[in-house]
């Protein structure tokens, strides 16, 4: 099973570990689709190195459109260029958060999860703070990222708990393109409008098996800052509003 991962890029240059991802592009059974969202710093020369010397592949976006969008035109694209070639689809974070063992266990889960007699459409990395794991979290980020998900995800059915952790995979089938056709209407919460999308398409819930990571760290440099923070609230409401 080949699994195609789409990574959003927006102004990463400064913090895009290229050694790590050049090891990444080497895992069996993983082709690595950077989107480069229309930076204005040097992400897409290093995204071109980065390419030259892997197996991984850069579209170049003319303008910012936001994470959310990057993700579906990416995922798009690996369905009308690649179509026949993965039979999964998903996306990671660009920050590097996820260990390259870590991505490898998730993959590995994903193809023994999507297969008889499991059967799931999806599977969600999950960052909790288990005995044994190796969670390196903010306090404020973890308090502040698990308000705004109850604020998104109360009343919503099928919800997993980390919505927001950036690694997910999604079998490449038809009903999953379908969600795909319209643009998201916020750019943080895509994941939530995808499963809003999908049960009122197809009149059934995504099934998603939802897999605690055993390592993740919060990386510098997030792109949200206070002045994002009227952005999220907006998005909130417009996640509130949506009927399924």
């Amino acid at each position: 099973m080949s699994i195609a991962l789409v990574v959003p890029c927006y102004n990463e240059a400064s913090r895009l570990d290229t050694g790590y991802w050049k090891l990444a592009a080497d895992l069996p059974g993983l082709s690595l689709i950077f989107i480069n969202d229309g930076s204005t710093d040097d992400t897409g020369n290093v995204l071109i190195g980065l390419c030259n010397q892997s197996e991984a592949q850069c579209v170049h976006l003319s303008s910012n459109v936001g994470k959310s969008e990057a993700v579906r035109l990416g995922m798009l694209g690996a369905y009308e260029n690649f179509e026949g070639e993965f039979t999964a689809i998903g996306f990671i974070d660009s920050d590097g958060a996820f260990s390259l063992a870590e991505i490898e266990r998730i993959t590995k889960i994903f193809r023994q999860r999507t297969l008889p007699p499991h059967d799931f459409d999806s599977v969600w990395s999950s960052r909790i703070g288990l005995a044994g794991h190796m969670i390196q979290r903010k306090k404020t980020r973890h308090y502040l990222g698990r308000i705004i998900a109850s604020l998104v995800t109360a009343g919503k059915s099928n919800c997993p708990y980390d919505t927001q952790s950036g690694f997910k995979i999604w079998v490449m089938s038809s009903e999953f393109r379908q969600c795909l056709t319209p643009p998201f209407k916020t750019r943080w919460f895509f994941e939530i409008e995808l499963l809003g999308r999908w049960q009122r398409l197809h009149r059934r819930k995504m099934r998603i098996w939802e897999e605690p990571v055993e390592f993740w760290q919060d990386m510098s440099g997030s792109k949200i800052r206070l002045r994002e923070f009227s952005r999220i609230a907006k998005e909130i409401l417009k996640i509130r509003l949506l009927k399924w």
